[in-house]
């Protein structure tokens, strides 16, 4: 009887598994059965995903806060409620309808 697995397979520990995303790896043995990076397993993908939303709320945060000091440096007869809001979420999207943009749609909290 011939293994699928081959015995240098990476182990799992902890029931969790390790996944890079610049590379594609990852430990579990949907990847090694797949053949070890024709396809993406769904920790590498995930982790990608996860690492997506990251960088985009980031990028929010950091424009927000942009907004929100420009805001601050305004006489006080012109200055408006949406924009130094300490929500970044509430800055982006009183930005957006200002200029006419359309805003990136938040993602849904996952339910437990």
């Amino acid at each position: 009887m011939t293994r699928l697995v081959p015995t240098a397979a990476p182990r799992r520990t902890g029931g969790c598994n390790i996944a890079n995303v610049g590379t594609g790896e990852c430990t579990c043995l949907d990847y090694v059965q797949r053949g070890c990076g024709m396809d993406r397993c769904k920790h590498v993908q995930a982790a990608g995903l996860f690492q997506a939303v990251a960088d985009r709320e980031a990028k929010i945060r950091h424009v927000a806060s942009f907004l929100r000091n420009r805001e601050r440096l305004q006489p006080a007869e012109r200055k408006r409620p949406a924009f130094l809001s300490p929500d970044n979420n509430e800055v982006f999207s009183a930005y957006c309808t200002e200029n006419d943009l359309q805003p990136i749609a938040n993602v849904p909290e996952r339910e437990p």
